[in-house]
């Protein structure tokens, strides 16, 4: 990480997107180091990989069986690109990764980086404990009151605030469900693993800002359905954040706009900065 000349904290994050191009569906995988200087944290892509699926007539009209279809793919390219992040880099200076709560990163990231700390995104822990209790609950009056209580977690900044919030849900829902409690249970073992509050953003990378902590305001790619979408997305970020992501040097060879889309959308309008 001194090849970047820059102050690197110690933590790296991958994040997948998936993304219509070209009348198939690509996957591009990007990895970014979280920095810091005297006007805050900022994020530096050190990785990217992108591949395209051609998926089948099924998958394409079912969007969960298309990215059940993608996942199949996905590991052994998440693998490429984490390990080349780890031969380019070493592995010592990576301390913590920062990823989505997929199975796949619980093996390679080990694998990869033996000195890390693995922490799970808290919105991907939450959004799958939501979808539980909206599957078990539906729409009723005990799952309403039950959201805005476990929305407030994205306030807390210590972890004994966390734990007095998951006791108060536990009382909502109460014990009758064994299937929820041991979710809920799970929940409370994972929040405790990722030592919340000690970081200064809750998710994985910091592109998903909705539930991010990082200042100044970060984002860095999303999904889009159509390559205008991703362009209007880039003007946006030019024309109304003060948008701080950057490009390492190996990446120079590709512009940034290849990078989030190989088939281009356009190379003007960019909130990426080289380094």
């Amino acid at each position: 990480m001194e090849k970047l000349k820059i102050i690197f904290s110690g933590v790296i994050t991958v994040d997948e997107i998936y993304y219509k191009c070209n009348g198939g569906t690509g996957v591009h995988i990007v990895v970014s180091a979280v920095c810091e200087d005297k006007n805050g944290k900022y994020t530096v892509i050190i990785g990217s990989e992108d591949f395209m699926i051609e998926l089948s007539e099924e998958s394409r009209k079912d969007k969960r069986k298309m990215k059940k279809e993608i996942r199949e793919m996905l590991s052994k390219h998440i693998e490429k690109v984490l390990q080349d992040v780890a031969e380019r880099y070493g592995v010592t200076c990576i301390k913590i990764v920062l990823t989505d709560d997929d199975p796949i990163y619980s093996t390679i990231v080990p694998n990869i980086f033996p000195f890390a700390i693995h922490r799970i995104c808290l919105w991907h822990i939450l959004k799958n404990f939501l979808k539980a209790l909206e599957k078990l609950y539906g729409n009723s009056k005990i799952f309403q009151k039950v959201i805005p209580t476990i929305n407030s977690l994205w306030h807390v900044n210590n972890q004994k605030k966390a734990m007095e919030i998951l006791d108060k849900v536990q009382s909502i829902l109460g014990s009758t469900n064994k299937k929820i409690t041991r979710r809920l249970a799970k929940l409370r073992e994972r929040i405790i693993k990722n030592r919340i509050g000690l970081l200064d953003f809750r998710t994985n990378n910091p592109s998903e800002s909705t539930f991010a902590r990082i200042k100044p305001l970060i984002k860095v790619i999303k999904s889009f359905q159509s390559e205008d979408g991703m362009k209007n997305y880039l003007n946006s970020m030019v024309m109304w954040y003060n948008t701080s992501v950057f490009v390492d040097g190996a990446h120079r060879g590709k512009s940034p706009i290849e990078l989030v889309c190989p088939a281009g959308v356009g190379d003007k309008i960019t909130p990426f900065s080289y380094i």
